[in-house]
């Protein structure tokens, strides 16, 4: 992995990200942490909105701790996060990506939100709704299989 002099990994692939992400999970279990921090509704240079690259994180949902932090505020960015002039519609956008469940039912462990978008009191319906988002569901129950480890399957790549 190569890091520039600002301190940015330059070039990361696909199978340098799952070497660390195996080795974290290997060493660390169900207490290793993968985070992204660019969750949007909105339109991004190369894709509509981040829901594909969300995907890398959404696999490992109830496997290891996961989250999400939003790309920006959506008080002061809504069209970046997905609703020009709505920011609470862009905020809602943007958090029902993040929550989005994988297939065996488990949303990410948390996610981030702007301290402006917190505090502002137009968002504060939006902030009710993802609390209800983290109230638990029984998840889909895993296959009869071999496993036998601690807590559920590790997806499969």
């Amino acid at each position: 992995m190569d890091i520039n002099d600002q301190g940015k990994i330059d070039g990361v692939s696909p199978r340098c990200t799952q070497t660390i992400i195996d080795d974290g999970m290997r060493l660390l279990g169900r207490r290793f942490a993968l985070e992204l921090d660019d969750v949007s509704a909105g339109l991004t240079q190369h894709q509509p909105n981040s829901d594909s690259e969300d995907q890398s994180v959404i696999r490992y949902n109830g496997f290891i701790v996961t989250g999400f932090g939003m790309r920006t505020s959506a008080e002061s960015s809504a069209k970046d996060m997905g609703a020009p002039g709505n920011p609470p519609l862009a905020l809602r956008k943007s958090i029902d990506l993040a929550m989005e469940r994988n297939k065996a039912g488990h949303h990410v462990s948390y996610v981030e939100i702007y301290e402006q978008d917190v505090l502002a009191a137009e968002m504060q319906p939006v902030l009710q709704h993802a609390a209800t988002l983290f109230e638990p569901i029984k998840p889909k129950s895993r296959p009869p299989g071999t496993y036998h480890g601690d807590g559920p399957r590790p997806p499969e790549r």
